[in-house]
């Protein structure tokens, strides 16, 4: 009688548990190479709703020169800034140079370059990200994080004033 629970617990156990799914990542740098590239569409034709729909509705973005961006909804708000300020994105590309994962989530490692034009100045610029990705129920990709940085140097700090002590 002993041996029936432990049976039947075996039994549930082996049932219950599936082997993980396999990770493609060919087919899952194509699935994030086309959205990536409707984001790039979007985001050239200033329709922010289209290129932020590309996160989660939790997703965090850490860019370049400023905090980081909690939320779908903060992170459209912040798109929605960029191009108030008088941005216009003429090119935005992105190339993905490796796809690694496993289950639910994917890690896109890139490079992009883009050209703007603010105040009547064109603006070239590259540089790389890296961006954690979460499969959905319906199989589709989500960014849930997304971090880049231009390769542009930053301007150079000014010395640093020389203060004389009081004898």
């Amino acid at each position: 009688m002993k041996s029936i629970p432990l049976v039947v617990f075996i039994c549930a156990l082996v049932v219950g548990c599936k082997p993980p799914e396999q990770f493609d990542a060919a087919a899952v740098k194509a699935k994030i190479d086309a959205a990536c590239t409707a984001q790039e569409q979007a985001i050239v034709k200033g329709d922010v709703t289209a290129a932020a729909s590309n996160y989660e509705e939790n997703a965090v973005i850490l860019p370049s020169n400023m905090p980081m961006v909690k939320g779908r909804a903060s992170i459209e708000k912040t798109m929605t800034g960029w191009m108030q300020s008088g941005m216009k994105m003429k090119e935005f590309t992105s190339t993905t140079i490796s796809v690694e994962g496993a289950g639910e989530f994917a890690i896109q490692v890139g490079r992009y370059f883009q050209t703007f034009e603010m105040s009547g100045k064109v603006v070239a610029d590259t540089g790389k990200f890296v961006t954690v990705w979460r499969k959905q129920g319906d199989g589709s990709w989500k960014m849930a994080y997304d971090m880049w940085t231009t390769d542009i140097p930053a301007p150079a700090m000014p010395p640093e004033p020389v203060v004389k002590k009081k004898k």
